[in-house]
Parts: structure tokens; sequence; C-alpha cells
């Protein structure tokens, strides 16, 4: 039987430097210029400056698009840039957004960071012992997680930690939830389920 073969619909040289993020019916890409460009179709709809160049991908919130840049700055861009904020560390990982809270939330290195979205102010910040992948947000709880296998469950509203668990060995992955279930895959071939 014959195979079919797959049909390209577009191509943009938007030259990306992270992960794309789809947002309502546009791809947003971060550039290596310093740009998010957002396609339709595989054309350009609009570019908005991110002064320094993404280091991870863009998280979408009420007033544009919070990005990561290599000068350790988080900002909030849409038709400028409308706040700014210093990271303690380098960040490498997407932001998450709680809509309820209006709280953005960043791995930064061994910080874990909640800022609200609306003005980039820093609610809380928890230094933890490893470098941090990227977090999650379920439950009224933020999950953050080191490459080297522990799991640190934070209360969203304050960076309280509620609890930790160490996995076997080091994570391939970063935590993610199913309903009130985190779920983290280890390199010892294991994936655990861990609930509060």
């Amino acid at each position: 039987r014959a195979r079919r073969r797959a049909r390209e619909l577009w191509r943009s040289q938007a030259d990306p430097a992270a992960d794309v993020v789809v947002a309502a019916d546009h791809v947003v890409v971060p550039s290596r210029s310093g740009a998010l460009i957002g396609l339709k179709d595989g054309k350009p709809r609009f570019r908005l400056s991110t002064v320094a160049r993404a280091t991870a991908a863009p998280t979408r919130v009420p007033g544009g698009f919070v990005v990561p840049g290599e000068d350790g700055k988080l900002r909030l861009v849409w038709d400028s840039v409308r706040w700014t904020v210093d990271l303690p560390e380098l960040c490498t990982a997407p932001a998450m957004y709680d809509e309820a809270l209006g709280l953005v939330f960043v791995a930064a290195g061994k910080h874990a960071l909640a800022l609200r979205a609306s003005d980039g102010e820093v609610v809380w910040q928890q230094r933890l012992e490893a470098p941090l992948l990227e977090p999650c947000v379920g439950g009224g709880r933020v999950y953050v997680a080191t490459r080297g296998g522990m799991l640190h469950a934070l209360l969203a509203s304050n960076g309280e930690e509620r609890w930790s668990f160490r996995a076997g060995r080091s994570l391939s992955a970063p935590p993610r939830l199913l309903d009130d279930v985190v779920l983290l895959a280890s390199e010892d071939c294991s994936l655990y389920a861990i609930r509060d």
C-alpha cells in the first residue's frame, strides 16, 4: 500500500529562538532578533519587541505575553513593554499563569516566584536547593521540581512549602497535573503519581 505524503501548508522565516505558542488563532514565535512574531496562516500579523532574545516560550496573560529574556529580565509585552522585572537568575522555562489568582509563576534558576500579571509586582519568592524545571499550577498550589528529582508543593498565594517528595532518580520532564494528581517522569523508568 502506498504511503500518503504530508502537504506543507505554509512556511515562515520567523527565525524561532524558543518554543512557539498558540494563542487564539495565531502562532506566536519568539524570534532570535528579540521580537514576538504573530503568524496567522503563515503570514505575519504582528511584531512585538521583547528587547532581549527569549529564553523560553512566551506565556499569554491578559494584556499581552510574558517573556523571559537572555538578559535575566521578565517582561510583559504587547504594543509596548508594559512592565519589566529583574529575575534573581536566568529563566529558561515558560512561565505559568493562574487566571483565578491573576498571578504568573516563574522558575528562574533555584528561585520560584509569583508575580501579579497586571503590573509585575513580585508577590513572593522562594529559593530552593537546585535549579528548577518549568512549574505547573492547580488547586491553589504551584509544583516545582528539580532535575535531581525533588518535587515541592508551594501555596500559590504565598509560596509557603506544603510538602516535598523525592523521586527515585533524576527527572526527565517537568511535573504535570492530572486533576489533583501530580505526575513525575523519572529516569529510573518510573512515572510517579503524587497527591496532597
